[in-house]
């Protein structure tokens, strides 16, 4: 490899992660980002060329970079899950995906002027949605919990489905055309296709019985995982062209339910690889555009594009959604959003170059069109999605909430006290009893690990800004601010100080993985849960002009902790070593105190006290 060609696969892993970094700071898809550098670096400038510069690597790149995200896909499928989803999303999936599958194959023939045969296979993967465009878009928007459910599921279970749709459909095109009888070339396919799937389960099992019999060590299990995939991908694809499309979304599958506890792992070696290669793919997908491709793009496009927002999704939405639950607005909403991504893009550039081989010229313009379908649907969904849930009313009624990690009587209470004050607040505990007194109170719970895949899945994240993690081991504690600071930012994690907190002890924990401490280093959870056992307990009292955070803390001094402080708009400010808390009056302070009787008597006692010692004659 020459100089120029390291420079350049430098400059591509800068600009890709800084993209992505982009896009998580402005809170926008890294679709769009990711786009322009492509389109910058390709007709723009005409600095990348992939074709000329990287030649055979670039279909052996996307071939790669299409197995392991439909392994990904594949990843996502957990059947105890999809038992549990709502009808709706199930007639979305399967009804509503067949449907689109036909109505958007007949708007790629009738509008856009494609072939039946390339129509076919673009409307298979047209089906697609994906979470890597809804969920950011559902997150800008703050919709409600029920809605947002619905789309986000549709988007994970959706991708694989329609990769496989838009395989079988490739399949069928390139066998009967090398075959006279259209139904011989049918059965033949449906059993080659039968036999890839039943082999890819057996390789999936084995892989399972190395994992879960300790044949491997646990360093070994990501990477072998991935040999798997790549050696599935590579041998589906000798008996069956694509076929490895099947194969890596049935090996996903089969992992996804073999509840071994190394699945979670696998995911996030994935979950890195994945980023690196989407972010590259999309940029040199970009590139391979010319002038020529982005001038072709042309009215009846346009038209083709309208047509799958403007008809094609409310239609399917209406038809597959009929009987279901959903309110009239809901479906509105839904049938408002369909967002396509990375995975349509990926499949394009694998399968259109294959159907211009297979003499099927008009596939060339898959790639450029695919481009045109996601930027489009982001930016108008985009744009849109947030407005008309604020009209329809489908956006969550609160924000600025707070979840609560860990159930005991402390934080129960709080959580308690928070919603009198109709604070959003959740809390969440992996033990049904330890959740039982915040149930009695109707507070609302999560029972299950928080840091769980489930949890991410059934817990609507939107209402809440904070996470606070109260639990009595402060290692948990930490790893649950670690794991939610993505999520939540670095400002919206804190967590409970530990009994033996010495920033010069070098086995402590760094403060880089930890949240913001709350109350103060003196605030761990055997000093809070003592004072609460001398009958300490949580209030709050309004700020005013009479009555300030200042005049607070002279009367109380060492007898009572701030918390947080709630504006009057709703938003919380936590009281933590990080930051200089001083809320202004019209906020209501929550703090935790002896009783009021126990304030009342020691406030009298200080009284008697300081009168008596006035009283003393001067010695």
């Amino acid at each position: 490899m020459d100089h120029h060609a390291v420079e350049l696969f430098m400059l591509l892993l800068i600009l890709a992660t800084g993209a992505q970094w982009l896009a998580w700071k402005l809170h926008v898809p890294a679709i769009i980002l990711l786009s322009a550098v492509g389109i910058l670096l390709g007709p723009g400038l005409d600095v990348l060329n992939p074709h000329n510069q990287m030649g055979d690597m670039l279909g052996m790149l996307v071939s790669m970079a299409v197995a392991v995200i439909l392994f990904d896909g594949g990843l996502s499928l957990k059947f105890s899950e999809l038992r549990e989803i709502r009808r709706a999303v199930w007639q979305l999936v399967w009804l509503g995906g067949f449907l689109s599958w036909v109505l958007i194959t007949l708007a790629a023939v009738y509008v856009a002027g494609l072939s039946w045969g390339v129509s076919i296979v673009f409307g298979g993967i047209l089906v697609v949605t994906g979470p890597t465009v809804i969920i950011p878009l559902l997150r800008q928007a703050k919709l409600n919990s029920r809605v947002a459910s619905v789309l986000k599921w549709e988007g994970i279970v959706v991708d694989p489905v329609g990769a496989m749709f838009a395989v079988i459909a490739y399949e069928f095109l390139t066998q009967s055309s090398m075959q006279s009888d259209p139904v011989a070339s049918a059965i033949d396919l449906t059993v080659i296709i039968l036999f890839i799937a039943a082999a890819s389960a057996a390789f999936g099992r084995a892989m399972v019985w190395l994992m879960r019999d300790d044949h491997l060590p646990e360093f070994l299990k990501a990477p072998v995982t991935l040999t798997a995939v790549v050696t599935g991908y590579v041998m589906a694809n000798m008996v069956l062209e694509e076929g490895g499309l099947i194969a890596v979304t049935v090996l996903g599958m089969v992992l996804a339910n073999s509840k071994i506890s190394s699945v979670d792992e696998i995911r996030r070696i994935k979950e890195y690889l994945s980023i690196i290669l989407i972010s590259f793919l999309f940029i040199l997908l970009t590139a391979t555009l010319t002038v020529a491709d982005i001038q072709q793009i042309g009215l009846r496009d346009i038209l083709f594009i309208l047509a799958m927002i403007v008809v094609v999704r409310p239609l399917v939405v209406a038809m597959s959604t009929k009987d279901t639950s959903l309110s009239l607005n809901e479906k509105i909403l839904v049938g408002c959003v369909a967002p396509r991504g990375v995975v349509l893009v990926a499949i394009c550039g694998l399968l259109g170059p294959a159907l211009v081989e297979a003499g099927f010229e008009d596939g060339a313009r898959m790639v450029p069109l695919s481009f045109a379908v996601v930027l489009s649907t982001v930016l108008i969904y985009g744009f849109s999605l947030k407005t008309l849930a604020t009209k329809l009313k489908l956006t969550a009624t609160k924000s600025g909430g707070v979840l609560i990690v860990g159930a005991n009587p402390l934080s129960s209470e709080l959580a308690l006290l928070l919603k009198e004050h109709e604070v959003p607040v959740l809390l969440a505990d992996h033990n049904w009893h330890h959740l039982r007194q915040a149930r009695l109170a109707s507070v609302p719970v999560h029972y299950g690990e928080i840091a769980s895949e489930e949890a991410e899945h059934n817990i609507e994240f939107n209402p809440y800004s904070f996470i606070l993690a109260a639990t009595d081991n402060f290692a948990y504690n930490t790893l649950v601010c670690s794991r939610f600071a993505h999520e939540f930012g670095r400002n919206g994690v804190v967590q409970l100080a530990s009994d033996k907190d010495d920033e010069s002890d070098p086995k402590a924990y760094s403060h880089t993985l930890r949240g913001r401490t709350l109350i103060g280093e003196n605030a761990s959870y055997d000093n809070l849960m003592a004072k609460h056992l001398q009958g300490w307990e949580f209030a709050s009292v309004q700020l005013t002009d009479e009555f300030s955070y200042a005049d607070f803390v002279s009367k109380h001094g060492d007898h009572a902790m701030p918390v947080l402080s709630i504006s009057g708009s709703g938003r919380l400010y936590f009281n933590s070593a990080q930051v200089d808390f001083n809320p202004p009056e019209g906020h209501s302070l929550v703090f935790f105190a002896p009783t009021k009787d126990q304030r009342t008597q020691a406030a009298q006692k200080r009284g008697r006290t300081a009168a008596a010692n006035k009283a003393k004659p001067n010695s």
